[in-house]
């Protein structure tokens, strides 16, 4: 703007649903979108390739994107770099001379059967985890949050086509769990739980899901 480029805010956690209003009353010359974890990335990479699938050009960045570089090979618009001047240089070089528009890579099959079998199962296995963890030393606003979190996150990393893009979001769930005081065996025994419960609901069609909460129960066991 201080250029002398005409910008607007659309907002955060602007929806698919939600950005298309605006974009027909005035189409823009560049939507340029940003997430910052792999739920916001998963649903960045759906708003671009609707906006790029209606010729209206995309750019984007954001710390996931620098931190989990393979993120990027799944989003179809231009990659603004990892930090914030130099992306600002090159938003105004694609206005002035158009993106470079990057196709990105398609979701394999087994991936993509995953992800519709556990989303709809979702609502059951997360009433058995819930009563499968009574005993657990786990107080519910704990364990609503790991539900909620790990659904999103395991979500969007199917929509990826990569589990193992979940790395950095359990290292944070082990800082959360130190940071309450609460036993560094509780995510392990969690896991293991939350497996089990989607081997039951979702049996061969949750493999991908199945085999990364089994190596991370297996990393969690060496480490505690």
């Amino acid at each position: 703007r201080h250029r002398g480029w005409c910008v607007g805010y659309l907002g955060a956690n602007v929806s698919q649903s939600k950005i298309r209003t605006p974009l027909l009353r005035i189409p823009p010359d560049l939507v340029v979108l940003t997430a910052t974890k792999i739920d916001t990335a998963a649903q960045l990479m759906h708003i671009a390739q609707h906006l790029v699938d209606r010729e209206v050009p995309v750019a984007y960045g954001g710390r996931i994107f620098a931190d989990l570089p393979a993120v990027r090979e799944r989003i179809t618009g231009q990659y603004l770099g990892d930090h914030l001047m130099p992306a600002i240089e090159s938003i105004e070089h694609i206005l002035m001379h158009g993106p470079i528009i990057k196709e990105a890579q398609p979701r394999d099959s087994v991936h993509q059967k995953a992800l519709d079998a556990y989303a709809s199962q979702l609502a059951a296995i997360e009433a058995d985890v819930s009563q499968a963890v009574a005993d657990f030393a786990m107080p519910a606003e704990h364990l609503q949050a790991a539900n909620l979190n790990l659904a999103s996150d395991i979500r969007a990393a199917l929509d990826f086509g990569d589990l193992d893009l979940l790395g950095r979001e359990i290292d944070w769930v082990e800082h959360y769990l130190a940071h309450y005081e609460l036993p560094p065996t509780l995510l392990r025994n969690y896991l293991e739980v939350y497996r089990g419960v989607v081997e039951n609901h979702l049996d061969g069609d949750a493999m991908p899901i199945l085999n990364w909460l089994a190596r991370v129960s297996d990393q969690l066991s060496t480490s505690t």
